[in-house]
């Protein structure tokens, strides 16, 4: 019988478990309430697979009769909506784990806790046959990013990071899902590591314009309440606040193929409207959103929120200085 750190004794039966890669508890695992982030996470509701198991007998802890072992494990999610919009594998990640073995009945059971956020959040999107032409087919948009603010400066100081981290994620993005519900619109979101790009597809008229930026600043608005009452909650001290903006235009779905919708089976989409939002959302503060000076012409009667004339604190890159003239704050109210 070998032994880990601290003396813990490791019994062979154990070391031969993780030798022969006993997944089966992991899989186990994803139907209990433990496994709720992953049901969480922005187009991944089903579990892929479990690989690379790692244990850490080092750390090795033994609570009466009971072994408890952390280690690492991979693990690759696949896009549960299947059909026509599949992507396949969306992506991959590294977790923690703990196993808990009963000495007695030789049962085990795992733990599975998000490490390596930058690769959980953001999905492997398909890459076009670069040995067939690339479509660029135009649409009418309302684009909006989202970032937390001081986010980095939070992950640098946060004392238990490998913890917190996890948790402050899961419920950034439960908010996300939340308030950005498709409704009678079709959203499309992408993951950015602490943001998020949205896409609204409104209906090609200025009635159904006025109705995505109307769902767009209200789920925008949600988060933002969502995450002051995250704040007033947690039990750690969470980063500064959420900023946002907003802004609209004719945006390009890069597609390998020109059958089906515009927004249906695309790999990426770029546009002026995508940059724009993006760099006005680098310059809102914690708590702020920020709409180009169109938005308030295309909604005149907006609905639980007003717009209020904003000064533009730098310039915006790769833009003229006139581009920020103009620029709203939203604020709720009529």
């Amino acid at each position: 019988m070998a032994r880990g750190g601290k003396g813990v004794r490791i019994p062979k039966w154990v070391r031969r478990w993780f030798e022969d890669g006993e997944t089966g508890p992991f899989y186990e695992w994803t139907n209990g309430e433990g496994s709720g982030w992953v049901q969480d996470l922005p187009g991944w509701q089903r579990v892929g697979e479990f690989s690379d198991i790692e244990p850490d007998y080092e750390s090795a802890e033994r609570e009466g009769d009971e072994l408890i072992i952390p280690g690492r494990v991979g693990l690759s999610f696949e896009d549960a909506k299947g059909g026509d919009d599949s992507y396949g594998d969306l992506g991959s990640g590294t977790c923690d784990f703990v196993a808990r073995f009963d000495l007695l009945t030789k049962h085990v059971s795992v733990e599975v806790h998000p490490v390596d956020l930058d690769e959980l959040l953001q999905p492997d999107w398909p890459l076009p046959d670069v040995s067939l032409p690339l479509h660029a087919l135009p649409r009418r948009v309302v684009a909006a990013f989202l970032d937390i603010r001081g986010f980095t400066a939070w992950l640098n100081q946060t004392p238990d990071r490998t913890r917190n981290a996890p948790l402050l994620m899961r419920e950034f993005w439960r908010l996300v899902i939340e308030a950005t519900e498709e409704g009678p619109l079709q959203v499309q979101r992408k993951p950015l590591g602490d943001g998020c790009m949205f896409l609204w597809l409104p209906e090609d008229t200025d009635e159904g314009l006025a109705k995505a930026i109307q769902q767009a600043i209200s789920s925008l608005m949600a988060i933002l309440r969502g995450w002051a009452e995250l704040d007033k909650k947690s039990k750690f001290q969470c980063p500064k606040g959420v900023g946002a903006a907003i802004a609209t235009g004719e945006a390009l779905f890069l597609k390998q193929s020109l059958e089906g919708s515009e927004g249906e089976n695309f790999f990426d989409v770029i546009g002026v409207p995508l940059n724009l939002a993006a760099r006005i959302c680098s310059q809102a503060q914690p708590g702020q959103i920020l709409a180009t000076a169109d938005i308030p012409k295309q909604l005149p009667r907006p609905v639980g929120f007003k717009f209020e004339p904003w000064a533009a604190q730098s310039k915006a890159k790769g833009f003229t200085d006139d581009v920020l003239e103009g620029i709203q704050l939203v604020k709720p109210g009529n």
